[in-house]
């Protein structure tokens, strides 16, 4: 993480900025598919530090535009190869330690129906991804299976970093098991982000 001051209506500020891929959360890489233009380096920079939009457009802050370009160049410099990324063996959640199952075969029946349905109905990847998260993580953060638990887990997991989160629920979901039940091509592909960020 960096450490940056910079200035806005709301006075000098010390915001935490994730310099590389490791320290973005699962919520953030999230926000980035799923709201981020691919061409506003002001919003990118609003959602990796947390920093209201309107807030930092307007900034007094001289050096601001210069640094904000220079911290969010990771994001297109040095983008991950999500097809292969190894699923970690243990997880750091919420402050614990899960260790990843590496065998979903060996689930639970419920666990199995439940994935299926997920397979079956839900049409946005990123859900997708959660509810295998949750699926098969949220037993062992809790120790024991429990739905009503689902959306505090969803919580948590969103801060967890996304380069584990993403390699695990893509072993999940693209286990041998699960295959011939989604369609590959179009799954799991984050959008490109080769479009450096331009300046208004």
């Amino acid at each position: 993480m960096v450490i940056l001051n910079i200035v806005t209506n709301k006075g000098k500020q010390a915001v935490s900025v994730p310099d590389s891929w490791a320290e973005i959360s699962f919520e953030q890489f999230l926000l980035i598919e799923n709201s981020w233009d691919r061409k506003d380096p002001v919003h990118l920079f609003s959602i990796i530090t947390g920093i209201d939009f309107e807030t930092l457009q307007e900034s007094q802050d001289d050096y601001i535009e210069e640094t904000l370009y220079r911290l969010v160049s990771f994001v297109f410099a040095n983008t991950p190869d999500w097809d292969n990324l190894t699923p970690p063996k243990k997880i750091m959640i919420n402050g614990r330690i899960i260790a990843v199952p590496s065998d979903i075969g060996a689930g639970t029946l419920g666990q199995k129906v439940m994935l299926n349905t997920a397979l079956s109905t839900v049409k946005d990847v990123s859900q997708l991804m959660i509810e295998a998260l949750c699926i098969y993580l949220q037993p062992l953060y809790h120790g024991k299976y429990d739905q009503n638990k689902f959306n505090e887990f969803k919580q948590v997991l969103m801060k967890a970093p996304v380069l584990d989160c993403y390699a695990i629920a893509r072993f999940f979901l693209l286990n041998p098991i699960n295959l011939m039940k989604i369609r590959q091509s179009n799954f799991l592909k984050p959008k490109p982000m080769k479009t450096k960020p331009t300046k208004n």
